[in-house]
């Protein structure tokens, strides 16, 4: 973020830093002032701004946990450059190592699974890691004090059809897939693309919203419906057979999902 923020300036951006209290068509309502444009480009990935917010229907909505583990050679010889995908009963973790060689952990999870487990996330990932004896062995060095990022009501599958005239919805704004390898990244790079593609010429935000969204449609089916199946103890152990026997259905599913 810290490289994309320091090219945007280079290349003649100018960069004011403000909270974001409403939005509407042409106009931002900040702590510090009110901000005029004729376009805005709402990129505030899965966090919502009052007057663009996306509707949270779901009887137990998905929670994103995510922490960060050191470096350590047992993690790098586990991980390796992998992403790997763990799957339990109400959701599912990912990991990836990073540049620095710590791991991001990332977890969707049904809030059910986190309130049986006293609304306490390490409480819940212990009890994760006692289920699955992998996913144990890359959470030995997690401790107490580790930093655990969390955001509620994550709704997963909802693709924006409409917004208001000079409103360009990006990124999960755009569509929120349950992202599997990187598909939450594709989105964000092509929405983005395209709405400044649209915006220069001179295409309104309404008509980019509902050409992204019949782009965005068959990804975000396809990652829900695995999603859905994988999250469950029988769909899991059959997803991680299938993937093991016939590696082929594995990479479909992902080019399925990628925009």
């Amino acid at each position: 973020d810290q490289d994309l923020r320091e090219l945007a300036i280079r290349s003649g951006a100018r960069l004011a830093i403000d909270q974001a209290r409403q939005v509407g068509s042409g106009t931002i309502v900040g702590a510090d002032k009110t901000w005029k444009s004729k376009a805005i480009f709402l990129a505030t990935g899965k966090f919502d701004v009052r007057g663009a917010r996306r509707p949270r229907e779901a009887a137990d909505p998905t929670l994103g946990l995510r922490v960060r583990i050191p470096h350590s050679n047992r993690l790098a010889r586990l991980v390796s450059d992998a992403v790997e995908l763990h799957l339990f009963k109400g959701g599912y973790g990912g990991i990836v190592l990073q540049e620095d060689g710590s791991a991001n952990i990332c977890l969707a999870i049904r809030k059910s699974l986190l309130t049986k487990a006293g609304n306490d996330p390490y409480a819940l990932l212990n009890e994760l890691a006692c289920r699955n004896s992998q996913f144990a062995e890359r959470l030995e060095s997690l401790h107490r004090d580790t930093p655990v990022d969390t955001i509620a009501a994550v709704p997963y599958g909802w693709i924006a059809r409409e917004t208001e005239p000079n409103l360009y919805r990006m990124g999960d704004q755009a569509a929120v897939i349950p992202s599997l390898a990187g598909e939450g990244m594709a989105i964000a790079v092509v929405s983005a693309r395209l709405a400044v593609d649209s915006y220069f010429e001179d295409r309104d935000a309404i008509d980019f919203q509902k050409c992204f969204a019949a782009r965005a449609k068959r990804s975000v089916n396809t990652a829900k419906l695995i999603w859905n199946f994988a999250e469950t103890e029988r769909g899991a152990t059959v997803i991680s057979s299938i993937s093991d026997k016939l590696p082929g259905l594995a990479r479909l599913a992902m080019r399925l999902s990628r925009i």
